[in-house]
């Protein structure tokens, strides 16, 4: 985009927080390796690099049937009597061959506008990519404060100006969600603990107005993809992502929009971990360190397409 208020470099992204409740296209696992590392976890490396299929018992989201074959299908019919103009509704990745969606090349807004990573501090390895629309977000809770909860996500984002006065879209992106984890590695005996911990992984769609100087969040939704709660009965667990995951879904929201204005839609992959653990008496837990308490998230999302769908037109 040549907006200077969609240019990733200047957005700051306080910009972009929703409330609590250097990449490459081609995905790989050094960014798993490389946020265990700077978590001081590298014997978890190997129990945590992803594996396609299998599950463990749990409350996995539901999701609808959906087949990646391309938002309108691949290589769509030529009828004559339709215009083979780009879809004004389709959004795709900015690096990716528009031929493997429709016949002619999308302006550039119909390419993804920016991507962000999470809010946080300069070691989280959080990112999101507009090029390749892909994300990683991933979150864990300091063995030195294990009651605390800890949240990360990345978004990636386009940019929508209706052309009636009012009416309501809905904001439906395709995604596939590539790997990730929800661990829960609790082993610190002889210290006996009371309450658990909750790690969520998490889709939300979100809608920002553009305004002077950035973005003001009108409406989201928080749709879960896994989720798991565990205490210490349960003992050392990395929960992979059942391989039923793996098949690329979709995720619908409907929001309200006015003429005149201009609207950011971001799907934003979210990690978040809630722990309420204690000593037996109440106090605060003692006896954990960095090798006998690890309780962190991760996912890898891949985001081929989004499509923003006129829903109803209150004024015309």
């Amino acid at each position: 985009m040549n907006d200077p208020r969609h240019d990733p470099s200047h957005i700051d992204p306080a910009m972009l927080a929703l409330p609590a409740d250097q990449v490459t296209p081609a995905h790989d696992t050094r960014h798993i390796e490389e946020a265990l590392r700077a978590s001081g976890l590298e014997s978890e490396i190997a129990e945590s690099l992803p594996v396609r299929g299998g599950g463990v018992g749990g409350f996995w989201g539901e999701w609808e049937d959906a087949a990646w074959r391309g938002p309108f299908g691949r290589r769509p019919r030529l009828d004559i009597a339709d215009s083979i103009r780009w879809p004004a509704s389709l959004y795709i990745p900015r690096g990716a061959d528009y031929r493997d969606y429709w016949l002619t090349a999308p302006p550039d807004r119909q390419r993804y506008a920016l991507a962000w990573p999470a809010i946080g501090n300069g070691v989280r390895p959080d990112w999101a990519s507009a090029d390749s629309g892909e994300l990683f977000a991933y979150t864990i809770v300091p063995w030195t404060d294990p009651g605390a909860d800890t949240r990360s996500e990345a978004g990636i984002g386009v940019v929508y100006s209706p052309t009636f006065t009012l009416g309501t879209v809905d904001f439906e992106p395709m995604v596939n969600v590539k790997d990730g984890i929800l661990a829960s590695v609790l082993e610190y005996f002889p210290t006996l603990s009371a309450g658990s911990v909750t790690l969520t992984a998490s889709v939300v769609l979100a809608a920002w107005q553009v305004i002077p100087g950035g973005y003001d969040l009108l409406d989201y939704a928080s749709m879960p993809i896994a989720r798991i709660t565990r205490d210490q009965s349960y003992g050392p667990e990395r929960a992979k992502l059942p391989g039923s995951l793996y098949t690329p879904r979709t995720f619908r929201k409907r929001f309200l929009v006015q003429k005149g204005r201009e609207y950011l839609f971001g799907a934003v992959g979210r990690v978040q971990a809630s722990s309420t653990l204690t000593a037996s008496d109440g106090r605060p837990l003692t006896g954990a360190d960095g090798t006998n308490f690890k309780v962190y998230a991760w996912i890898t999302l891949g985001i081929p397409y989004m499509t923003i769908e006129t829903a109803q037109i209150h004024l015309p």
